[in-house]
């Protein structure tokens, strides 16, 4: 299934920061595109080290 493309956060938004899967409507796409624009409701799973990891969350939470 291909990702929808539309403005907000982005995968690749976070340096240092890996987006290793997003879950959207009950489907769970591994490592997704850097293009991957996230939508409300989508759960993502991040790696990367504890202090990045809290960066990126907050941003993504601000939706940045």
């Amino acid at each position: 299934r291909s990702a929808r493309r539309r403005r907000g956060p982005r995968a690749s938004a976070a340096p240092g920061v890996r987006v290793s899967a997003v879950r959207r409507q009950g489907i769970r796409g591994v490592n997704p595109e850097r293009e991957l624009c996230f939508e409300d409701g989508d759960v993502v799973v991040l790696r990367g080290v504890p202090a990045v990891l809290a960066v990126a969350e907050d941003r993504l939470l601000q939706g940045w």
